[in-house]
């Protein structure tokens, strides 16, 4: 039995509404005549490397793989919120909400903490 097809014939699609699908990336890709290779991505690297780095590469790189990429809430609790700490951390900020994980707060900033001299 085949498919039911994703994608309408001769609707146009913005990129955040692929993101918006309930549908595995893979399907979708697929459904356009394309796959996904998740792979590890080289960037360039500091030669001073932040405090938390090698654990949060380490966390990220093994936890990539066993989240659901269509699950916001998944994406948010194991991989944008620890993300995000980190780099609060390392800067000296803190997030301008109280909860990074309220499915509620769609935009989560950083605050600049002020050193008192």
């Amino acid at each position: 039995m085949p498919k039911p097809a994703i994608l309408k014939q001769g609707e146009r699609y913005t990129f955040s509404q692929y993101f918006e699908m309930p549908y595995a990336p893979e399907d979708i890709l697929a459904e356009l005549g394309c796959t996904l290779v998740r792979s590890r991505l080289s960037l360039p690297q500091l030669a001073d490397v932040p405090a938390g780095y090698a654990f949060l590469t380490q966390y990220l790189e093994r936890n990539l793989t066993l989240v659901n990429p269509i699950s916001e809430i998944s994406r948010r609790k194991i991989l944008i919120a620890p993300t995000l700490l980190e780099v609060c951390a390392a800067t000296e900020a803190q997030p301008n909400h109280t909860s990074l994980l309220n499915p509620e707060i769609a935009d989560v900033g950083l605050t600049r903490f002020d050193r008192l001299e």
